[in-house]
C-alpha cells in the first residue's frame, strides 16, 4: 500500500515541477505515476474504492495545477520566469486600427508599398495595387493587422 502513496506523491511532485521544467518530460511521468498508483490502488481495494480513489486523484491533480499556477509567478523563482510587463505591440496595433478613414501625406513614393506620414507618425502601408508619388494625399481605407491599406484622395 505504501507503493500506492509514493507513486501518488511522486505524480503530484512531477505534475507541478513541469511548472518549472518544460517539456512534457516530468508532466508524462508524473501522469503515469498517477496511473500506476490507480491501478495498484483498484488491485488491492477492488473497483469501488478504487474508483473512489481515481475520483480523488483527478480532483487533487486538478488542485495541485491550479494552486501551482495561481502561486508560482508570486514566488521569487517564479517572478524571473514569468513576463509582467505590458506588450507594446497589442498598443500599437490598437493604434493602427484608429487609423481607418484618416488621411495623411506619402513620405515615399508607394508602389504599392511605402511610407506614409498619418498623426505625424511614420506608418508602413500599401495601395490597392496603384503607384502613388511622393507627397500625394493618401487616405487609410482599411487596418488588416498590421496591414494598412490606402488610397489617393
Amino acid at each position: 500500500m505504501t507503493g500506492v502513496w509514493v507513486l501518488l506523491v511522486a505524480g503530484l511532485v512531477l505534475i507541478a515541477a513541469e511548472v518549472f521544467l518544460p517539456g512534457m518530460i516530468a508532466g508524462t511521468i508524473g501522469v503515469m505515476c498517477l496511473v500506476a498508483s490507480v491501478v495498484l490502488f483498484f488491485n488491492e481495494k477492488g473497483g469501488l474504492l478504487g474508483s473512489l480513489y481515481l475520483g480523488g486523484v483527478v480532483i487533487l491533480s486538478l488542485v495541485v495545477v491550479g494552486v501551482t499556477m495561481k502561486y508560482f509567478p508570486r514566488t521569487k523563482f517564479g517572478s524571473k520566469m514569468v513576463l509582467d510587463a505590458h506588450s507594446k505591440d497589442s498598443d500599437e496595433l490598437i493604434w493602427l486600427a484608429s487609423l481607418k478613414g484618416k488621411r495623411g501625406t506619402a513620405h515615399t513614393m508607394l508602389r504599392p508599398a511605402g511610407t506614409a506620414l498619418i498623426e505625424n507618425r511614420r506608418v508602413d502601408v500599401v495601395t490597392e495595387g496603384t503607384m502613388i508619388p511622393k507627397g500625394s494625399t493618401i487616405e487609410v481605407l482599411s487596418v488588416e493587422g498590421n496591414r494598412v491599406v490606402v488610397r489617393k484622395v
